[in-house]
């Protein structure tokens, strides 16, 4: 897991361009199953509620997770993937 890094690029309120990046994951959460969002999104929130950063992704397939009625095509890709940090690098 350590050749993992994340860069999440943004502009501040004043248009300036900042960058927040992230290395070496502690942990991994990640799915490829609809019945399994939820719970992870639970388990990110956990660890944010201890002190630890999340970075990652949920994908748009993953909607259905969410509300059933949201048909999607399969994908074969994770519905959801995001490291668990202890500071952005």
């Amino acid at each position: 897991m350590s050749d993992i890094y994340l860069q999440f690029n943004f502009n501040t309120d004043n248009r300036t361009p900042r960058q927040i990046g992230f290395r070496n994951p502690l942990s991994i959460v990640t799915t490829h199953c609809v019945e399994e969002v939820i719970p992870a999104i639970q388990r990110l929130q956990d660890a944010q509620d201890s002190g630890y950063y999340a970075a990652g992704y949920i994908a748009y397939e993953a909607a259905s997770a969410f509300d059933p009625a949201l048909k999607t095509q399969p994908t074969t890709g994770p519905l959801l993937w995001f490291g668990i940090f202890s500071e952005p690098s």
